[in-house]
């Protein structure tokens, strides 16, 4: 790491361009920023090296990185690496507009989506998610997403059955909310395993069954793959401490869709993706592969490409999308005071509380896998094949986006892009900078 930084510095102090590096780096520094040019040039090398496979060996590259600095506006992008390793021929170059799998930074979507529900009215975060069930009026027909290519039963009775009947079967008469889901308090405890290959993961098209499909087969007495282990006897819904679940946030998904009688795909194609021009983002595989063409970034294991696959727990999971759609995320999140184009303003300090704890999807100083920096929100996303990271810096109206389609670790990445937002030169303020636990590259499931 200490050899990496010198590099990082070296680059830094070289006049040369103040934005690419050669080797494939595309970089695109803007003109108009207080960021010394120097840092992206660091930042473009730290790319360069992360993705490189011969460099760094198969087993440690990322194969390929984008990586996106908003400050105000956009004021960086870098990219390396390619989209597929091949025996004979390799996959097309990665720029900031390959789509990847994002991983878990999708939960962060979700949160804005039931956000944007209760800015609407239909969605309550403190409202047991059975009263809520029990509250809906059931139609006789069968929404549908088009656009994802999938059934969605949204208002059904079934679904409303489904819903109505979740909850911690340890505490059964405690309210089970949306916000015990959104902070990860809900009691459920994940074991990951439906994200790896199996019964809950599919290849080259989107999982078929809706999602209170998934919670009645998974979470609930009777269902075909039913495990009360998941549900934490330890304490209610609320009361029990932070743990991290893929499985809450498709229950989560599930609740959102019967509250709002709309499939999630259409409440985010509609409500985030439309408004701000994310025109490669999508919850949907399929959608992805015809959108992506060559740019679709494939999921590598070591040198070893995966197929493109989908999996139950999309919600938690799921999202395809790109370095310059997410950096118009970040640029909406960091609008100044009441400009966001997505939320309110008592919205958005729900999602991100000035305490820097009990954030909305969103890692603050308490979530597990934090890196715990002060005026810091994040999410990260570990998943088979993927590495990612989302980075919030509310108070200095900036973030960044670090995707990448290996297994790798992006540790030497994420600490040139903090130097990058924080203004830090030095290398050894780099070092002792917090990283996150998720660079483990011994996980291979989702975070």
């Amino acid at each position: 790491l200490r050899h990496t930084l010198q590099l990082i510095k070296m680059s830094s102090d070289d006049p040369g361009d103040g934005g690419s590096c050669a080797g494939g780096v595309i970089g695109t520094p803007s003109v108009d920023t207080d960021i010394p040019d120097g840092r992206f040039g660091a930042l473009d090398l730290a790319v360069r090296v992360g993705s490189d496979v011969v460099a760094c060996g198969a087993a440690k590259a990322l194969v390929g990185v984008a990586v996106a600095v908003v400050r105000g506006k956009t004021v960086h992008t870098s990219a390396s690496g390619v989209c597929r390793l091949g025996s004979m021929e390799m996959g097309p170059a990665v720029d900031s507009d390959t789509m990847f799998l994002t991983a878990s930074i999708s939960k962060t979507l979700v949160a804005i989506a039931c956000l944007q529900a209760v800015e609407r009215g239909e969605l309550d975060l403190d409202m047991d998610i059975r009263d809520m069930a029990q509250r809906v009026a059931i139609p006789h027909s069968t929404s549908r997403d088009d656009d994802a290519g999938v059934g969605f039963d949204t208002a059904g009775a079934s679904a409303v059955a489904t819903i109505a009947a979740a909850h911690n079967p340890h505490f059964p008469g405690a309210p089970l909310t949306p916000r015990h889901l959104l902070t990860h308090t809900a009691g459920l405890r994940d074991d990951e395993t439906a994200l790896m290959p199996g019964s809950f993961r599919v290849d080259g098209t989107d999982f078929p069954d809706p999602l209170h499909a998934y919670v009645a087969r998974r979470l609930l007495p009777g269902g075909a793959d039913y495990d009360v282990d998941l549900w934490t006897p330890d304490a209610p819904p609320g009361s029990v401490g932070y743990s991290y679940s893929n499985a809450g946030f498709t229950l989560l998904g599930a609740a959102l869709e019967l509250a709002t009688g709309t499939s999630l795909h259409d409440l985010a194609n509609t409500r985030i993706f439309e408004p701000l021009a994310m025109s490669r983002s999508t919850f949907s595989l399929v959608v992805a592969q015809d959108r992506g063409d060559d740019h679709l970034a494939s999921p590598h294991r070591a040198r070893r490409p995966l197929s493109h696959y989908a999996v139950a727990e999309w919600p938690a999971a799921q999202l395809r999308s790109t370095a310059k759609d997410l950096s118009r995320l970040l640029c909406a999140l960091t609008a100044p005071p009441g400009q966001c184009p997505l939320l309110a303003p008592a919205s958005l300090a729900a999602m991100l509380p000035g305490s820097g704890t009990r954030g909305l999807a969103w890692w603050g100083r308490d979530a597990t896998y934090s890196c715990r920096e002060s005026g810091l929100w994040e999410h990260g996303g570990f998943m088979d094949g993927v590495r990612t990271h989302i980075y919030l810096w509310p108070d200095l109206s900036s973030g960044a986006v670090i995707l990448t389609n290996g297994t790798g670790d992006y540790v030497d990445i994420e600490c040139a892009v903090k130097c990058v937002v924080r203004g830090e030169d030095d290398e050894d303020e780099a070092i002792r900078a917090p990283t996150s636990e998720l660079h483990d590259t011994s996980q291979s499931h989702a975070l």
